[in-house]
C-alpha cells in the first residue's frame, strides 16, 4: 500500500490516492506548517496542480502490523514543487494504516523535516 500510495503521488492519480485514503485522513507535521490537512484538501491539491511530485524515495521502512492497524515509519527523500515553490527535502514520517471491510486505507500521516537539501535534485 506504501509503494501504490507513492506511485499514485508520482503519477498525479487522484483517484488512486482517494482508493487509499480513509475519508477521516489526517496529516499534521512540518511539511504542512504544522495545520491539520484532511483527504479533501490532499485531493484538491493533487487535482489543482497546488502540489507536483517529481520525486520519492523511502529508506530506512519499518512496518509492524497489529491486527487491522499498520505502522510505518521511514525516512523519505522527496522533491517535488507546492504553491509554486520547488522543494528537495528529506523527512521522517509515520503512517497509520487501518483495515477497513477488507481494504488498508491510510487514515493519519505525520512529518517531520529532517532537512532541506541544497543543490539540484537527484535523477530520477
Amino acid at each position: 500500500m506504501e509503494s501504490e500510495r507513492r506511485q499514485a503521488l508520482l503519477r498525479h492519480d487522484s483517484r488512486a490516492l482517494e482508493l487509499l485514503l480513509a475519508p477521516e485522513f489526517t496529516q499534521i507535521g512540518s511539511n504542512t506548517g504544522e495545520r491539520i490537512v484532511t483527504e479533501v484538501q490532499v485531493l484538491a491539491d493533487n487535482d489543482s496542480g497546488t502540489r507536483r511530485v517529481q520525486s520519492w524515495e523511502a529508506s530506512d521502512v519499518n512496518i509492524r502490523v497489529y491486527g487491522h492497524v499498520g505502522l510505518v515509519t521511514g525516512l523519505a527523500e522527496v522533491t517535488d514543487t507546492l504553491r509554486g515553490e520547488a522543494r528537495h527535502i528529506r523527512f521522517r514520517y509515520t503512517h497509520v494504516w487501518v483495515k477497513q471491510n477488507g481494504r488498508w486505507r491510510l487514515v493519519h500521516r505525520h512529518t517531520n523535516r529532517v532537512a532541506t537539501l541544497q543543490g539540484p535534485a537527484p535523477p530520477n
